[in-house]
């Protein structure tokens, strides 16, 4: 991908005229357009826009719901990412309870020692003490 150049502002370009297209061909919850959405977080991110990062990943949490259903590895896996970029953007007690409710349908839809759940536990055990006015 064009981002790990260091050329974010030509991906982001890239990604907002895909998702255009995406959204005008295939609708706004299609996986393909959620993945472009996806990828424009992750590159606004790079480019230090974390409150911007969120709110699409909210919409890409949002469709990706829609389409695979709340408890699917897609989704959470998704919702973690959101809470990153919460916490990114110094939003730690929004990425907190972001993070404790995914790690509570993790723990009904993913086994036990599943990787996600590990990373979900690992970030949630670094964002508390900040989401708890510590540093």
């Amino acid at each position: 991908m064009i981002e790990h150049l260091d050329r974010f502002k030509e991906a982001e370009h890239i990604y907002r005229k895909v998702i255009a297209m995406r959204m005008r061909v295939l609708g706004p919850a299609h996986s393909e357009t959620l993945v472009a959405q996806h990828n424009l977080s992750n590159c606004l991110r790079g480019q230090e826009r974390p409150a911007k990062a969120a709110s699409i990943m909210r919409e890409v949490v949002a469709g990706r719901t829609e389409t695979f259903g709340a408890s699917s590895d897609e989704v959470i896996r998704t919702r973690h990412e959101l809470a990153c970029a919460l916490a990114h953007s110094k939003q730690y007690p929004e990425a907190a309870d972001e993070l404790r409710a995914t790690m509570a349908v993790a723990r009904i839809a993913l086994p036990s020692g599943h990787q996600t759940r590990k990373t979900i536990s690992r970030t949630l055990s670094k964002i508390l003490p900040r989401a708890n006015g510590l540093k």
